[in-house]
């Protein structure tokens, strides 16, 4: 009379390998899934910070600039794009835009210890990475 064993010890261990690779790939493939940002859209995204940082540093300058003119910082940055006197204006007005369509927020009356006001845009959407002259 043959003796029924139960499964060889081999087959056991294949299925509980096959069985913990299959839960560590719906890990790594459930982490994946949450940062939907393919490299394209990473590298706009990226390129489009490092313009935003340019914008505001152009942006600073002019404030700085009409400051050093006038005596007082600009009551907002509108004010930069306004012709006076037939002269050229600091800026144009697609300058105090970020490149996500949002006007920059300025704060005259928050300065650094340099005595430079902040300019700050929201960055990119869905990023939440502020990004500002200081």
């Amino acid at each position: 009379m043959r003796r029924q064993s139960s499964a060889p010890l081999w087959i056991v261990a294949a299925v509980v390998l096959i069985g913990g690779g299959l839960v560590c790939l719906a890990v790594v493939l459930t982490a994946k899934s949450n940062n939907t940002e393919t490299p394209d859209q990473k590298f706009l995204a990226d390129s489009q910070e490092a313009e935003c940082k340019l914008r505001i540093k152009t942006v600073e300058q002019a404030v700085m600039g009409y400051y050093y003119k006038n005596q007082e910082f600009p009551k907002n940055l509108s004010t930069l794009t306004d012709r006076v006197d037939g002269k050229t204006a600091y800026l144009h007005s697609e300058d105090i835009i970020d490149p996500w369509g949002k006007p920059f927020v300025y704060e005259p009356k928050n300065l650094n210890k340099l005595e430079v006001p902040r300019i700050t845009s929201t960055g990119a959407p869905g990023r939440n990475k502020p990004i500002s002259n200081w």
